[in-house]
């Protein structure tokens, strides 16, 4: 049973309300486990002799979620006489939120926490009809003024900012039609919070809930907030005094910096841009004031060449829980490439639609990893988002033979076109008399070859934007060795010469290193020869549907190339 207390405890003015006491935003979902995130509470709270916790539940008419934070709490050591649920819900609280008795349990206690439900409901009771707070609200502000710490999880995390994401929005919604201007419209509502966290807006459930970076970089580009922070579950933001904070629990929180963003609305969608994310995990820290990251000594910086990974895989659900520590982290600060994208899409039959997000690295970007207590801890600093609309098509691939791949093994096109290796219409069309661009043949020999991309030099090419579609691929062959500069220039709008592809296929072969492993098949002598000279008549005879002979130092054509590709993956099998 617990024992409600109704402490007097003298006036406070408020001017130090917010500059002394201690802040806990909670994520959601915490688990009651969680010492680091519930040992934090009590402690900021006086310690488990000395505290006395309130649980408010006004974000919700009932207070069954606050029973349950009064069971963990006496779980890590506060014993229950010494915790509180105060009587003060959203049904109740037209009444409670002014009642004295109300008032003197908020101001008694050492430490506040404001259960989870909906935050709507909890400004609405806190914030009071008029919308200028309430003496509960003005309790809760003396008791950080004195030095206490005001604790939320959930919705209750949510409502602690000056301003607050309301309805929860469909991401892609939030993104289509922007902030809303009633809760019944589609897009994202935002509303007034208690103003106990001025730093920017609180986003919760970040890592589990339905793409919830896209209705939080939405809504302070177009609201013109500069920080945003997203909470994951079971993870904390502890706001210390002086407004340094410190990340705590299993997850992490994405800080989205809006400040330099810009937002172009289209008949399309929206098209974000120049967006900056901080991502930080337990024990590493985020100065507001300097806009600065500390992180964690066991966390070495990840130095240019020492990735651990290398993929060309998109994330192809930002929904997705984890999806977005994993773009940021293995797909990007931990890996060779210079950028990631992940997609949030909504089909109707074949037909989707949807946004395409960009995670890029700058000068600015930096990645962490180490061990911190035991467990793997990443962090990223700098990290560039854009967001733009694309529209997808899903079909079966045709069981047809495309009528442009007379003339060529059609199955090579398909073979070839489908794996992703060449650019191909939806029949697997490849168009095989027109040339190729150094660029397009770059792309699809790393493709064919399975280059780390990003590996090598930042910058290999004067004339190569590191902006580019094909810039990595282009890093890719050159830092293998498969195609030269002329000059410092690759010029990946020139035509490849027949020439130049025989080459670069050489110049893969040789690269090849054999299966190391003694129960994997070695390459059969007779096929090796077959791959090594299969493309060397190509710059002697026709190739596909091209009726001239063809000329090594010409313009390679498409045609050659699926051939070579086709041979050189042994697909000709």
């Amino acid at each position: 049973m617990f024992v409600v207390l109704a402490l007097t405890i003298p006036d406070v003015s408020t001017g130090a309300e917010v500059s002394r006491g201690n802040l806990l935003l909670i994520g959601g979902g915490l688990r009651s486990e969680n010492a680091r995130v519930y040992g934090a509470l009590v402690e900021l709270a006086g310690g488990k002799d000395r505290a006395r916790i309130g649980i408010i539940p006004a974000a919700s008419s009932l207070d069954m979620s606050a029973r349950r934070a009064a069971v963990c709490l006496v779980r890590h050591g506060v014993p229950k006489e010494r915790i509180l649920i105060v009587d003060l819900t959203a049904a109740n609280a037209a009444e409670k939120a002014s009642d004295p008795v109300v008032v003197d349990q908020i101001r008694g206690c050492t430490g506040l926490f404001i259960a989870g439900g909906d935050q709507r409901l909890a400004a609405g009771a806190l914030l009071g009809e008029a919308g200028r707070g309430t003496p509960a609200l003005d309790a809760i502000r003396e008791v950080l003024g004195r030095g206490g710490v005001v604790a939320g999880t959930s919705a209750g995390a949510a409502v602690m900012g000056d301003l607050m994401i309301s309805a929860a929005g469909d991401p892609i919604d939030t993104l289509d039609f922007g902030l809303a201007a009633a809760s019944h419209h589609r897009g994202v509502l935002v509303s007034r919070g208690l103003g106990l966290f001025p730093a920017g807006v609180v986003d919760q459930h970040f890592n589990t809930r339905n793409g919830r970076l896209a209705r939080l970089a939405r809504a302070l580009v177009e609201r013109r907030i500069d920080l945003g922070f997203g909470i994951d579950e079971d993870t904390a933001v502890l706001v210390r005094e002086g407004g340094t904070l410190e990340i705590l629990g299993t997850g992490g929180v994405t800080i989205v910096d809006a400040t330099r963003a810009s937002l172009r609305d289209g008949s399309f969608g929206v098209t974000l841009s120049g967006l900056v994310l901080d991502y930080l995990e337990h024990g590493d820290r985020y100065n507001v004031a300097t806009r600065s990251c500390l992180i964690h000594p066991d966390k070495p910086r990840i130095a240019a060449g020492g990735e651990s990974f290398g993929d060309r895989r998109i994330v192809a659900d930002l929904g997705q829980a984890g999806a977005l520590r994993q773009a940021i982290t293995r797909g990007l600060v931990d890996n060779t490439a210079a950028s990631q994208v992940g997609l949030l899409l909504d089909f109707a039959g074949d037909h989707g639609r949807g946004y395409r997000f960009t995670f890029s690295e700058t000068s600015q970007t930096r990645g962490y990893f180490g061990q911190v207590d035991g467990n793997n801890s990443y962090a990223a600093q700098g990290v560039r988002l854009d967001v733009r609309p694309i529209a997808v098509q899903v079909d079966s691939f045709p069981s047809a033979t495309p009528p442009e791949s007379e003339g060529l093994p059609s199955e090579a096109a398909r073979a070839i076109a489908n794996r992703g290796i060449l650019p191909a219409d939806r029949y697997g069309r490849i168009r095989p008399d027109e040339p190729i661009t150094r660029a397009e043949f770059a792309s699809a020999l790393a493709r064919a070859t399975g280059l780390e991309r990003g590996r090598g030099p930042t910058r290999p090419a004067s004339d190569v934007a590191a902006s580019s579609e094909n810039s990595e691929d282009i890093m890719a062959v050159i830092s293998a060795g498969l195609m030269d500069l002329e000059g410092g220039a690759f010029r990946p709008e020139s035509f490849v010469s027949s020439a130049e592809m025989a080459s670069a296929f050489d110049r893969a072969l040789r690269r090849v290193e054999p299966f190391a492993s003694i129960d994997r098949p070695r390459v059969p002598e007779s096929a090796r020869r077959v791959i090594e000279t299969s493309w060397v008549p190509l710059l002697r005879k026709p190739a596909g549907s091209v009726t001239a002979p063809v000329d090594p130092f010409g313009p390679a054509r498409r045609g050659e190339m699926v051939e070579a590709f086709w041979q050189f993956l042994g697909l000709s099998r």
